[in-house]
């Protein structure tokens, strides 16, 4: 055998373990990059600001004794919804500067950012799905009727229907997630 096939093996050989070893890292650090993701969103999650965000939503529910009625009721009709996002409007969303009303609604924005960012990061790829629901979830499952009444009384006012639409499709996923998986 010429040792120009010699070298010619050993070139290819080498280049293989060479495109091996390099997808292996590519891999490697695409799972840790995700860990790294999973650990950043735990941070934010358990943070000072996202816990204050968290009260927030207990204490619109306190201003509102029509909504805490609503999310406790077995019927949700339309109209009631609707005169319920119109009042988040009214008294947070269009109060003034410095009063405990645009305190409360800037704390409550606060909660759907940190979702709706996280919907961004699950759409991407870039976060372990079990571990992110398993963080998230029953929060998210709490909190979802009264963001959900929230969002709309941000979207209307601005005229924006796809404002923090990654909210929606985080809660989609979720459901999707934890049908198959809490069985």
């Amino acid at each position: 055998m010429p040792i120009s096939n010699i070298l010619d093996i050993i070139i290819k050989g080498s280049g293989s373990v060479a495109v091996i070893i390099a997808i292996w890292q590519l891999f490697h650090s695409w799972k840790k990059r995700r860990v790294d993701m999973y650990w950043k969103i735990a941070e934010i999650y358990l943070s000072k600001e996202s816990r204050e965000s968290r009260q927030a939503l207990d204490e619109l529910l306190n201003k509102m004794p029509n909504l805490k009625t609503y999310l406790e009721s077995k019927q949700k009709d339309k109209q009631t919804r609707n005169n319920l996002i119109n009042e988040f409007i009214t008294r947070f969303h269009n109060a003034q500067q410095g009063t405990k009303e645009k305190e409360i609604c800037t704390k409550a924005r606060t909660r759907l950012r940190f979702l709706h960012q996280t919907g961004i990061i699950y759409k991407k790829n870039l976060i372990d799905k079990k571990l992110l629901f398993e963080l998230i979830g029953t929060g998210f499952e709490i909190d979802f009727p009264i963001l959900d009444i929230i969002i709309e009384g941000y979207r209307r006012p601005h005229n924006f229907p796809k404002m923090y639409n990654y909210f929606e499709y985080l809660w989609l996923k979720y459901h999707k997630w934890k049908k198959y998986n809490y069985k």
